[in-house]
């Protein structure tokens, strides 16, 4: 009963209003849900995992995931978060494992730009530097890291 549940609410309001929408797993578990307009998701949506937990969570503009997104492993654990503009991942990203924070990663229109930061058991391990995606300097010591990057 559930798909036809969404089936009619895609039905019903398929002329330019906001609304809400479901769309279930076979097992009659919800996929996803959130608002669209105009069959573009906008606003807030959650998608989930076959057995039930939060796979992603976070806001679309026009079809594009837009503003603060958190995603999540089968488990429930979060596993990345950050924000996107347009579509594109930017500025800085977290990454996790096992609930630690394993990375954190700065974007600029969806490309590594800047610094990455790698952790391992909480401790700064190693520091990467990117422009474009492409890595352009790598630190295993806080003393080589300010050696390179002191200002002339």
């Amino acid at each position: 009963m559930k798909p036809i549940l969404a089936i009619a609410l895609f039905c019903l309001f398929a002329n330019g209003e906001k609304r809400y929408a479901k769309i279930f797993f076979s097992n009659g578990n919800t996929k996803e849900e959130g608002w669209v307009i105009s069959n573009s998701k906008t606003d807030y949506w959650y998608t989930y995992f076959e057995n039930g937990k939060v796979k992603e969570e976070g806001s679309y503009a026009n079809g594009l995931k837009n503003k603060y997104w958190k995603f999540y492993n089968q488990n429930g654990t979060k596993n990345k978060e950050g924000r996107y503009n347009n579509g594109l991942p930017e500025a800085w990203w977290l990454y996790y494992e096992n609930g630690k924070l394993t990375a954190k990663v700065c974007f600029e229109n969806g490309k590594k730009n800047g610094l990455a930061l790698f952790y391992q058991n909480g401790t700064l391990s190693r520091a990467e530097k990117y422009e474009a995606d492409k890595k352009t300097g790598e630190w295993t010591d806080y003393e080589s890291f300010k050696k390179d990057n002191a200002p002339n």
